[in-house]
């Protein structure tokens, strides 16, 4: 192998002659001899006979040195030295082709769709969830691979096969991102019964049937989904039925108060990422409670892998307890507790009276609020 390895050399000093005779002597093959001047002169040895003139005593009297190198030392050398541009030249090809080849982001449009079918929304609970799996099971799944192996028609096609509730549906890849359009189609309603169901429980204040018979009479305690009155001889009920209901809220205060307070120590954990994937990761501290402030930067290594760099800040933090009792703070939560109760109101009741209750066990107080209210009911 070393013998595939070349020096020129350039040997400097007086007595030239005495080293060209040193390779004749020593059956030394030295090529492409040249004479710069009296006290120059440049060839070329293999890399053990290089080896083997320096080592001699003869040497020590000249002036040696490479001026050009061929051969496999030489490539390891440049390699050695350049290996981390060569590493990211490769990662980042290898990583362009990756990441050019599998899908980055599925972006299903949900702007601007006003669903008119409720909870069976496609874009709602078990039926979106139904709907990724589905995409899934084509192909379209961020981190899977492109092409896909089903035609985009015919997803679209099984897309409307498989939900009723989709009357349309569009697809396109546009480089490593896929977008879904889908149309949704409103579904039949279910059929509604012909009788008067009661929206709330409450008890029944009055009831005024024009067309149609009543079940129950004034004063009557019903539940929500009990039928208030029917129809008689196919005629379309007309009727007014009015119910005291209540709407209610509550909440829990406890009187030992705690806040927090910074006591002056921090520390830092750095998370390095390269395309999405963390491979540098240190522990954050051991503080029983802290605030965290976020920083992100992004950088390039070998000006090629783009490289994330989150840095998170840890404040520690001290807690003090505070007593509070309830009753220096009742007004302001009452008045919180009748803001959450009174959006409860339907826009067919008329609130009547608001009352509050407290139980109160140990530093714990419960503060509940009842807002009566009518609601009036009119076919």
């Amino acid at each position: 192998m070393n013998n595939l390895n070349y020096y020129t050399i350039k040997i400097s000093g007086l007595n030239l002659h005495y080293v060209l005779n040193f390779f004749e002597r020593e059956k030394i093959n030295a090529t492409k001899i040249k004479r710069q001047n009296q006290k120059c002169l440049i060839c070329t040895l293999s890399h053990d006979e290089y080896k083997y003139f320096i080592n001699q005593s003869l040497s020590k009297a000249y002036k040696i040195s490479i001026i050009k190198e061929k051969g496999i030392n030489k490539f390891f050398k440049f390699t050695a030295l350049h290996l981390g541009i060569i590493l990211g030249i490769c990662l980042c090809t290898f990583s362009f082709f990756i990441y050019t080849t599998k899908i980055q982001k599925v972006v299903i449009n949900t702007q601007n769709h006003d669903c008119q079918n409720q909870e069976m929304c496609i874009f709602k609970g078990e039926q979106y969830s139904h709907l990724l799996e589905f995409l899934a099971y084509y192909g379209i799944e961020a981190g899977r691979s492109l092409p896909l192996k089903t035609s985009l028609r015919e997803i679209e096609n099984q897309l409307i096969l498989e939900f009723e509730q989709i009357s349309g549906a569009t697809i396109k890849i546009k480089g490593i991102f896929v977008y879904v359009d889908i149309v949704e189609a409103q579904l039949p309603e279910n059929e509604t019964s012909k009788d008067l169901i009661a929206p709330v429980s409450g008890i029944i204040v009055s009831n005024f049937v024009t067309s149609g018979k009543s079940l129950v009479k004034n004063g009557d305690i019903v539940v929500k989904g009990q039928t208030l009155a029917k129809m008689v001889d196919n005629n379309k009920i007309v009727a007014t039925f009015e119910i005291r209901t209540f709407y209610h809220e509550s909440l829990i205060y406890d009187r030992n108060q705690i806040t927090y307070v910074k006591t002056g120590k921090t520390a830092t954990s750095n998370n390095v990422s390269l395309f999405g994937t963390k491979f540098i990761s240190n522990n954050k501290p051991n503080y029983q409670y802290y605030q965290t402030k976020v920083k992100t930067s992004y950088g390039f290594l070998n000006m090629f892998l783009p490289i994330k760099i989150q840095s998170t800040t840890y404040f520690e933090l001290s807690a003090i307890t505070e007593d509070k009792p309830f009753e220096d703070v009742q007004e302001n939560l009452k008045q919180e507790l009748y803001q959450k109760t009174v959006i409860l109101l339907d826009k067919n009741a008329t609130k009547r009276n608001t009352t509050y209750a407290t139980i109160t066990e140990g530093s714990r107080t419960r503060l509940d609020c009842y807002i009566e209210a009518i609601y009036t009911i009119t076919l």
